[in-house]
């Protein structure tokens, strides 16, 4: 039997069905589709989504975002932040006056907790005497000491090239 066939032979139930009421065509077409849904268990027909199911994976989905958004934003901190609690709470502080230099104005190394931070004041222009601070997390004391010499012997924009400038923090 064609498709066509079943539609007519289902519409002729339907009408005998509803004792002597005739349905549009459109009414027929729903009453079939939902047929169709109850047999196949309401999941996914002819390209449908029955909305039962539709809402509660809007929901799953809008939860799984919200949870995967907040657990990333919850780790991140603000530069600003994060200079200021390491300025004020800090352990043990070291600076290194950067003289001589085009680049730093000066360098200050922290320990909090047992994590090494700099403070490097970089300098906008050769007339700029106070530089503006940009943080620096992970530098192990050993990195710190060997930047300070190295600046004092030679260079104090390439030794901080060469070990404090790639350890930038993860902050906003």
């Amino acid at each position: 039997m064609s498709i066509s066939a079943r539609e007519n032979t289902a519409r002729n139930i339907i009408t005998r069905k509803t004792a002597g009421v005739s349905l549009t065509a459109q009414q027929i077409s729903i009453k079939l589709l939902y047929r169709k849904r109850k047999k196949l268990g309401g999941h996914f027909v002819d390209g449908r989504i029955n909305y039962k199911h539709m809402k509660i994976y809007l929901i799953l989905v809008f939860v799984i975002i919200i949870s995967i958004s907040n657990g990333v934003i919850a780790q991140k901190i603000s530069c600003q932040e994060l200079f200021r609690i390491v300025t004020e709470n800090y352990d043990s502080k070291n600076t290194a006056t950067c003289y001589g230099s085009s680049m730093l104005v000066k360098a200050n190394y922290y320990r909090l907790e047992g994590m090494g931070f700099v403070v490097a004041y970089i300098k906008s222009s050769d007339y700029d005497f106070k530089g503006k601070p940009y943080i620096f997390c992970g530098i192990s004391t050993q990195r710190w000491n060997t930047f300070k010499n190295n600046g004092m012997l030679g260079s104090w924009g390439e030794s901080f090239h060469e070990y404090i400038r790639d350890f930038t923090c993860d902050c906003y």
